[in-house]
């Protein structure tokens, strides 16, 4: 996915960060690459791999200059709100970078929802959400928080899951698989079915 750093001397640099190339035996943790192009007119790719210091922290040398990747620019979940409300075209990307920021767990979601109706089958019980055109004014109010998905992590910018908040909840009420891209825009456009906000 595409980072976003301020570099030391003011400017802004963003790079491709792509993990699926690496060799820890090497201490190579991934590639980025970057526009290299002094017109920036053409394209002229760079690249360096990513390594860990001795903290087990992630870094990059640009330049000459090491940049830690998780020193990546990111709005803090109030900014992401705020924008949300400001800007109906907000990318994907920027949801994303929050949540690795500052914690999958630092926004959650409000959604109306009618508990799922369980069925014994052979001793196994299964739920199924019901979907009807009931009021949904007198379904319940229950609060989601976001959950990666085994084989697409959050900076992959692909899939996410909301799960029930509670404990008590899990089982009780239907978890959803979104397509982030597809998500971003229900939580700015559909907002009495998906209420966001800070997780205090």
């Amino acid at each position: 996915m595409t980072l976003k750093f301020k570099l030391k001397s003011g400017e802004k640099l963003s790079v491709f960060f792509n993990d699926f190339i690496k060799d820890e035996s090497k201490n190579q943790y991934g590639v980025v690459s970057w526009n290299a192009s002094k017109d920036k007119k053409h394209y002229k790719e760079a690249y360096a791999y990513v390594n860990k210091d001795a903290n087990g922290r992630m870094y990059f040398n640009y330049n000459g200059e090491i940049v830690y990747t998780d020193d990546f620019l990111a709005m803090t979940p109030d900014e992401l709100l705020q924008e949300m409300r400001k800007n109906k075209n907000l990318r994907a990307e920027e949801l994303v970078y929050t949540l690795m920021k500052h914690g999958i767990d630092s926004l959650i979601v409000k959604r109306p929802k009618k508990p799922m109706t369980e069925f014994n089958i052979g001793g196994m019980f299964y739920g199924f959400e019901s979907s009807s055109n009931d009021d949904k004014s007198k379904w319940n109010r229950v609060d989601y928080k976001f959950q990666e998905i085994d084989g697409f992590p959050l900076h992959r910018n692909y899939k996410i899951r909301l799960v029930p908040l509670k404990d008590e909840h899990i089982g009780v009420y239907a978890s959803d698989t979104y397509y982030i891209s597809d998500l971003i825009h229900l939580l700015i456009g559909c907002t009495d079915d998906y209420e966001i906000r800070v997780n205090n």
